[in-house]
């Protein structure tokens, strides 16, 4: 009978820890912005692009010297993930200048590379400049 009360009293001590835990478990949400800076006197189109389906994700255009930015919640459930994309499976960017030259980016997942146009910085930003231009490779209007 001893042994029972005992059993009784540990039981209801662990169920209690467990609804105490539920209870202080609670959602926190934030609104976090993404800012992508065209620093270029360029035309800027950023088109995300899933590899695996071959799907265009989202184009965003950016007129030359100006930015664009994302409101993104941010918390338990979280889209951080997202950053400047409305979907978390962009893995390859095309960024177009002025539909004549042509920079592509691609993400792979395992190799720890951390490109800033798939998540910005530690401020969540990501600046596109002149000397992307220079690198980008020419495309003659055809730059999709």
């Amino acid at each position: 009978m001893k042994e029972s009360r005992h059993l009784n009293d540990m039981k209801n001590t662990f169920l209690a820890a467990i609804a105490l835990l539920f209870v202080s478990c609670t959602e926190t949400s934030g609104i976090t912005y993404f800012t992508l800076f065209n620093d270029t006197d360029k035309g800027v189109e950023v088109r995300a692009y899933n590899r695996d389906s071959r799907e265009l994700l989202d184009v965003i255009n950016i007129p030359p010297l100006s930015r664009y930015s994302k409101k993104q919640t941010t918390g338990f459930r979280d889209s951080t993930h997202r950053t400047f994309y409305s979907n978390d499976g962009v893995d390859s960017v095309r960024v177009i200048f002025d539909m004549s030259k042509v920079a592509v980016y691609v993400r792979h997942w395992n190799d720890g590379t951390d490109l800033g146009i798939f998540a910005g910085n530690q401020y969540q930003e990501h600046y596109i400049t002149d000397e992307d231009v220079l690198k980008a490779n020419p495309c003659s209007g055809d730059c999709e």
